[in-house]
């Protein structure tokens, strides 16, 4: 664990959220944080922020704010900002605690790859949804646009 539950409050307060900032992501970008940050994206944050998180999903027809991850806004937020969101929820976003911590970083790393801003190096998605050693994230700066239409390629199930 990075922090101890019990050390950041739980309320869905923005100084609370803006606390956890500064927590960095204990897990790498490998093939398994991927694959399930992509499980646990498509269960609990496709509904809003759409499956290539563009701010486009289901709910938005029925009122949600649009919040898109991909956008220079989301790419400016920090890991732990990213995660904090996750597990306090803030606004219109409810907590998502049933979200393990280790799977929420999960989904910071996948929240990450359709940004394409993963470190250059970070594991890839080869067409069958396996991982292959030859197939490469974008680097940071890259267009997030074939980091989307890779990561779209993983199976869940």
């Amino acid at each position: 664990s990075v922090v101890p539950g019990f050390a950041v409050s739980y309320a869905n307060m923005p100084a609370t959220i803006d606390s956890m900032s500064t927590l960095r992501n204990p897990t790498p970008p490998d093939s398994a944080s991927l694959l399930n940050g992509r499980k646990y994206y498509t269960i609990n944050c496709a509904v809003c922020h759409g499956m290539a998180g563009k701010g486009d999903g289901l709910a938005v027809k029925y009122g949600v704010f649009p919040f898109p991850l991909v956008g220079d806004r989301g790419r400016g937020l920090s890991d732990g900002y990213i995660f904090g969101m996750i597990r306090n929820g803030r606004g219109n976003m409810p907590p998502y605690n049933r979200i393990e911590e280790k799977d929420r970083w999960d989904v910071v790393n996948y929240v990450r790859g359709l940004q394409g801003t993963l470190p250059s190096g970070a594991v890839g998605i080869s067409i069958h949804g396996s991982f292959n050693a030859r197939s490469r994230i974008t680097p940071y700066g890259s267009s997030p646009r074939s980091t989307v239409a890779m990561l779209s390629r993983i199976r869940l199930w």
